[in-house]
């Protein structure tokens, strides 16, 4: 008994100790970075930038990895002494020799087309994925400006954890449950978590399936088994309490770290709380997000001066 207590204890101290070297972002940064990035990334409330590839321009052989696309990115960001988030997107952007590696698919509705994915708990897609978390650790697991990394998933778009628009009885037929899903889940994040022990990491959430179980079901394995190392996405921050109004009392509840993106540009005013695109950072202090991703519209085009003193006020008072 006594060794047992002992060997927790030192599993724990060593946890403790590992998640104490991590840098947890805060402040606000860029949700994307493109042409025009120089043109504000200097700027003092833009703490960063999200890298955003597609997995399939990083490694179109299988095993043979090119991280020029990241490092087109990175660069400008990285020469302006600010700091970057990675996410790399899965889903229908997955390599091509993946494909032919498995017959198994899912054929979802996304963005008004049917698109075929390879499934989130298919072994192929596992393997790989973890061999990809591997290869990015061993380019970017010591770059001090790399302060967060988002974990892969096969959904709509790569990273958010949903199928919006697809009805349940479609994805179930083709094989989708709550104990499927959460399982190749726990697979991705241990994946990445033993790949990069040193950087924050994030999984995307939304209500799944008709209820909140499976995102709460994640949220209590990364609780339990990796703590802060390992927070919650939340690429849908409006400002508007009835929009994934079940996974919001969960987080508000929550003590992992969340790192959240604003759900559209302030110039799509329906899509934010009383049309008020500053509630965002009221929802974004509710849930206890400290990082928060603006879309680069608000740095790069004219927008109203409210927009710009939201996102200044929250910037500086959380950098």
């Amino acid at each position: 008994m006594f060794k047992g207590v002992l060997l927790f204890a030192i599993l724990a101290l060593s946890s403790f100790c590992a998640q104490a070297q991590i840098v947890f972002p805060t402040g606000v940064f860029s949700s994307h970075v493109g042409r025009d990035v120089g043109k504000y990334i200097h700027e003092d409330h833009v703490k960063g930038a999200l890298v955003r590839v597609r997995w399939s321009e990083i490694e179109a052989k299988e095993g043979g990895y090119d991280f020029s696309a990241i490092e087109k990115q990175r660069k400008p960001v990285v020469d302006a002494g600010k700091q970057w988030s990675l996410a790399v997107i899965a889903g229908a952007n997955v390599p091509n020799w993946m494909y032919s590696k498995t017959p198994e698919r899912m054929d979802i509705y996304f963005r008004q087309d049917t698109i075929s994915i390879i499934p989130f708990w298919n072994s192929v897609y596992q393997d790989s994925v973890s061999k990809l978390a591997k290869a990015l650790a061993d380019k970017y697991g010591k770059d001090q400006s790399l302060v967060l990394v988002y974990i892969p998933q096969q959904t709509s778009n790569g990273i958010e954890g949903h199928f919006n628009g697809n009805s349940e009885f479609v994805l179930r037929r083709q094989g989708l449950t709550e104990s499927r899903w959460v399982s190749a889940v726990k697979y991705s994040v241990d994946a990445f978590a033993k790949a990069f022990p040193n950087k924050a990491l994030a999984m995307e959430l939304h209500e799944m399936l008709g209820g909140v179980e499976t995102p709460a079901s994640i949220m209590e394995y990364i609780y339990r088994h990796h703590g802060s190392h390992v927070g919650i996405g939340v690429w849908w921050l409006s400002g508007k309490e009835k929009y994934q109004s079940s996974l919001l009392e969960l987080l508000k509840e929550s003590s992992l770290p969340v790192y959240a993106q604003v759900i559209g540009r302030s110039s799509q005013k329906r899509r934010f709380h009383n049309y008020d695109y500053a509630t965002v950072f009221k929802q974004a202090e509710e849930i206890g997000a400290h990082y928060v991703e603006v879309w680069n519209y608000e740095f790069e085009k004219p927008v109203e001066k409210s927009v710009t003193d939201a996102i200044k006020k929250f910037a500086y008072l959380n950098n």
